[in-house]
Formats: structure tokens, sequence, C-alpha cells
């Protein structure tokens, strides 16, 4: 009997380290997401506000980036580690969205697949990444906080400067396409 009763502590003991090892193992892995997902849409938002500093130094006038083109990357496309690749890789914000700095959509069910991993709105020349519902709300816009460096606040609409030239979105035309992802 006594034999019995360590055999099952040992079996418990094992079963607790192997949860504290997956708990950990997890955690690791989602941290390198969502560090992975923020490198990405940095180094969108650097070719947003790089072109948008050359056309200032040569024209004197602020550039209003039309869309985020696949090419100024080179073949090695941004990713949002936090979204699987069935999503797409890029939206261009709305009409309704162009004074907004945040998608009204800016986190996801796991079973949706029909936004983009990326919000850029041309207007504001920002750039978000989108990410997964996790656990809670609270948890969800930590998460959009750690790769964003900001939290989802849409009472608060950004202030457009008068020198902007027309950009299309005032009559609903959308400026650019969104954009797959290529097969790997």
């Amino acid at each position: 009997m006594r034999r019995f009763i360590d055999l099952i502590a040992l079996g418990l003991l094992i079963l607790l380290l192997l949860g504290a090892v997956l708990y950990v193992n997890h955690n690791r892995r989602r941290s390198d997401a969502v560090e992975a997902a923020r490198m990405g849409l940095e180094r969108i938002q650097v070719e947003v506000d790089l072109i948008r500093a050359l056309h200032l130094r040569e024209t004197g006038e602020r550039a209003q980036v039309p869309g985020v083109d696949p090419s100024w990357f080179d073949g090695s496309m941004p990713i949002n580690a936090l979204l699987p690749h069935r999503h797409r890789w890029m939206d261009v914000a709305s009409a309704e969205e162009q004074f907004y700095l945040h998608p009204h959509r800016w986190w996801l069910a796991q079973d949706e697949g029909h936004e983009a991993m990326f919000w850029f709105n041309p207007r504001q020349g920002v750039v978000r990444a989108r990410v997964p519902f996790e656990h809670s709300l609270e948890w969800t816009r930590a998460i959009y906080i750690a790769v964003n460096g900001e939290a989802p606040v849409f009472d608060r609409v950004a202030e457009v400067e008068p020198s902007l030239p027309p950009t299309g979105l005032e009559t609903g035309v959308q400026l650019g396409q969104a954009t797959e992802l290529p097969e790997s």
C-alpha cells in the first residue's frame, strides 16, 4: 500500500513538473510571437515614415502614402506572427476610418480569416497590427498594447494637416487593395 501511494505521489509530481514546463514553453512562444509581430509592424511603419519624409524633403509638403507595397521589403514581407497565414497581409482604412489611429476591428477571433494581419491608414500614416482574442478582453488589450505601443482608443480622432492632398477616401474610393501573403 505504501508503494502504491509513493507511485501516485511521484506521478502527481511528474504531472506538475510537466505542466510547469508546458506553461513556461507556451509563454515563451507567445512572447516570441508578440515580439515578432512588433518588429514586423515596426518595419512597415519605418518604410511608410521614410517615404513620407523623403517626399517632405523633396517637395516641402507632407506626403500621403496611398498604400504599402510588398516590394518595399525585398521579398521578405513582415508578418504578424500572432495570426495564422490565412489572413490577408494588409487592409487599408475605409472612408469611415480615415481619421482614426486604430482599426475598429483591432482583435480577431481564432476562426476569423477575412480581416488582415495589419491595418494601414494612409491619411494618418499609421500602421497597426491586429491581435487574436486571448482569454479575456483585458488580456487581448494588453497584447495589442505590447505590439502596437498604445491602447486602441476610439474616442480620440487624429488631427489632419490641412496641407494634405485629397485622398479619394472622401468619395469612398479605397486607395489600396488588400494584399495576400505569398504561399510558403
